[in-house]
């Protein structure tokens, strides 16, 4: 190497770290947004010239993480509600691709890698280091990114990620962004491409809900202290929630809201019933469900503290209250209750008109028939289960101001799983308050477990009679002789 490039080099790396110091302080809230960012003053602050301090702002600036302002200088910048939303799904669509990628192209030495990262993230929060949270989370997606194998998906996310940085510092549910990331790399092991993406989607859908929590035009409000994770073994709750349905792609959808609806420290378990149809429509394919999810919850009830049953119409809900001793919650009861309580009147927005029937027989069922408006439905045949939403999502909105217009609707309910996570997406379209009952059963799950209530250990909801059973599988019949015996 000859003197020049030698100098050269030198000149390039105390740019670089420059750069990457100013980064790090931009990220970790030390330079606000707004700041202005003096280049003697950087100087004189990190021991070297102005030329590696100005190289420095310059790249910061490509990154869209400084901008140059007129009469104030280089400045970080900052960043409006409406352009931190178009950033946010911007960057889940890129996320969730990234995901799906490297899901199905993961290598176990990938994987590893991946449990690695997990486990320094841990150290670091636990350790209370901020600054190593916020570069281990950044060298993870930066890491799946590169398993993806597409070149220009990493061109594609560096500025929107450049543009997101200076809102790091605000942007820290640290229990919720560990176990977020521990269900991701789980997706990514099992080669789940469609579970991988829809984790994604939710684990940025998170990080957008806590940021603009914390935001003020003015001024981002102060970062929560690093402190313990909640893990699996130490969560505050755990809720067990079944897919009634056999589609994997409607559980993706499912646990994807539960997620974002959960609060930090509660641990969503999710499971798919085994038997059964594809989704659930008529009172025949409820009863068939109902074995398949009553299985599920005897495997898994005692671990849990409370059960969602995430099929709108509750399939073997009353039952399963008899089965086990913890909350057993449907997403129709909750969605119900729910809009019962921000509307005289509801109606239900469904997926085919065949599902009609049943659900104005669960709407019965919960004693809330007088308060039904009404119930529309799609009226086409569904491409696919698990992509209605986006098949016929401007349908559905309109039917939902349909219902309002036309029914007097004070409250709609977008009814059915494969239906989950729509109603953050369209509630700004729709007049009156719109319910999604994943969300709703999962917040009224905790709400059910931290109230405390107890077991039932009389009334109708009593565990059943002690008497001989034959044919049940050995979870199943642990499960029935536990209710049988309950105190």
């Amino acid at each position: 190497m000859s003197q020049t490039d030698r100098v050269t080099s030198s000149e390039s790396t105390l740019r670089d770290q420059v750069r990457d110091e100013i980064r790090s302080r931009i990220s970790d809230g030390r330079y606000p947004a707004g700041a202005r960012l003096v280049e003697q003053r950087l100087a004189d602050e990190y021991g070297t010239s102005r030329i590696p301090v100005r190289e420095a702002l310059r790249m910061l600036e490509s990154e869209g993480l400084v901008v140059t302002v007129p009469r104030r200088g280089v400045v970080v910048a900052s960043l409006s509600r409406a352009d931190l939303e178009h950033l946010y799904n911007l960057r889940e669509s890129l996320e969730a691709m990234a995901f799906r990628l490297a899901a199905a192209r993961a290598t176990p030495g990938e994987v590893r890698s991946l449990h690695r990262l997990l486990e320094r993230m841990r150290a670091a929060v636990e350790g209370g280091d901020h600054r190593e949270v916020v570069a281990v989370n950044t060298q993870f997606h930066s890491q799946v990114v590169e398993m993806a194998g597409n070149p220009y998906l990493g061109t594609a996310l560096q500025p929107v990620d450049g543009r997101l940085r200076v809102m790091i510092g605000i942007n820290h549910d640290y229990g919720r962004q560990f176990a977020e990331h521990e269900a991701l790399i789980k997706a990514i092991s099992d080669g789940d491409a469609d579970r991988a993406a829809a984790l994604a989607a939710a684990h940025v859908d998170a990080s957008r809900h806590s940021t603009l929590d914390r935001y003020d035009e003015h001024g981002p409000a102060p970062a929560p202290a690093p402190g313990p994770i909640t893990t699996p073994a130490d969560a505050d709750l755990r809720l067990l929630v079944v897919n009634p349905n056999i589609s994997t792609s409607v559980s993706n959808l499912i646990e994807a809201e539960a997620r974002r609806a959960a609060s930090p420290g509660t641990e969503i378990v999710m499971r798919t019933a085994e038997s059964g149809v594809a989704y659930i429509e008529t009172r025949l394919e409820s009863l068939l469900a109902g074995p398949a999810v009553a299985e599920l919850v005897a495997q898994a009830g005692t671990t849990a503290d409370a059960v969602v049953v995430a099929a709108f119409g509750d399939p073997g809900l009353p039952a399963l209250k008899e089965l086990v001793d913890v909350p057993v919650v449907g997403i129709t009861e909750a969605a119900l209750a729910t809009a019962s309580l921000l509307g005289a009147r509801m109606s239900i927005v469904a997926i085919s008109e065949r599902i009609t029937p049943w659900y104005r027989d669960c709407v019965e069922r919960n004693g809330l028939l007088g308060r039904l408006a009404s119930i529309r439905s799609l009226r086409d045949p569904l491409h696919g289960i698990g992509t209605v939403q986006d098949d016929y999502g401007p349908e559905l909105v309109r039917l939902a101001n349909q219902v309002v217009t036309e029914d007097g609707a004070d409250v709609v309910i977008l009814a059915g799983a494969p239906l989950a996570g729509l109603a953050r997406e369209v509630a700004d379209q729709i007049p009156v308050p719109v319910v999604d009952g994943v969300a709703a059963g999962i917040a009224q799950a905790e709400a059910l477990v931290r109230l405390a209530p107890g077991p039932a250990r009389a009334g109708s909801y009593a565990g059943p009679p002690a008497k001989a059973h034959r044919g049940l599988s050995p979870a199943l019949a642990a499960a029935l002789e536990a209710a049988q015996n309950r105190d």
